[in-house]
């Protein structure tokens, strides 16, 4: 059997130590119970309402001239920050990478950045098209079905009843992709604008009537023309009965 020799430095002494057979054998991984494991689930995880962390030097204090050409503003895509008054008033407390971080100067810098590519659809979608608008990210809610794989964000609806919805579309590319789209939805009419309707339509507009009504189909309806006319005749009718009272 093989050894090694060690020499004193003060004498001629050698020692000879035999050499060590290690006994630890190689013990092949573990798989992880599944219980411990994230369960599965159809809707990719990445597509939440947040945007990406980035650490390129490059995307911060990016200069940006303001809508009107008067002012200049920087903001930094790796905090998501603009000096702009939208974001120091509306935003800059807003949760970090959150979706409302972006002002219009963000979303449109993402837009027309390479960096878009680094968005996941939704975010990518809402982007998109509030750079189109030329205004920043709407405050909505987010949700997403799992048993149907798909997640989408409707924002709060106008006085008018109108919100808009960034869902998948329904038609998909393959059965791997996700392709979102905006679609518009009017609270007060119970209609999607112009028909469209995203993936699973219901579904959406049952989770919009229960944040936006106390019931389904109970969301409080515009007075139609007939009750205006109604409220108009009632109060001409009042002002002549008091004009007939001051004679």
């Amino acid at each position: 059997m093989g050894g090694t020799e060690i020499h004193c430095p003060h004498c001629a002494t050698k020692l000879c130590l035999p050499a060590l057979v290690s006994t630890v054998r190689q013990t092949p991984a573990v798989k992880p119970s599944p219980k411990l494991l994230p369960q599965p689930t159809l809707v990719p995880t990445e597509i939440l309402p947040y945007f990406p962390a980035l650490t390129d030097d490059a995307a911060r204090r990016i200069p940006v001239v303001s809508s009107q050409g008067d002012a200049t503003y920087y903001l930094d895509l790796c905090d998501y920050t603009c000096t702009c008054p939208d974001f120091q008033k509306r935003r800059s407390d807003q949760p970090p990478l959150g979706v409302l971080r972006a002002c219009k100067h963000i979303c449109r810098t993402l837009a027309e950045s390479p960096r878009l590519a680094s968005l996941n659809p939704l975010m990518r979608c809402i982007v998109e098209d509030c750079a189109q608008h030329g205004h920043g990210t709407d405050s909505g809610f987010f949700d997403s079905n799992e048993k149907d794989g798909f997640a989408f964000y409707v924002t709060r609806p106008s006085e008018k009843g109108w919100l808009n919805v960034y869902a998948p579309a329904k038609s998909q590319g393959g059965e791997k992709s996700v392709v979102f789209a905006r679609y518009g939805f009017n609270v007060f009419d119970r209609r999607w604008s112009y028909g469209e309707a995203p993936r699973n339509a219901t579904l959406i507009k049952n989770f919009i009537f229960e944040k936006f009504a106390t019931s389904r189909g109970q969301t409080s309806p515009r007075p139609s023309s007939g009750c205006l006319v109604i409220v108009v005749a009632l109060l001409l009718a009042v002002a002549a009965a008091a004009a007939v009272c001051w004679r």
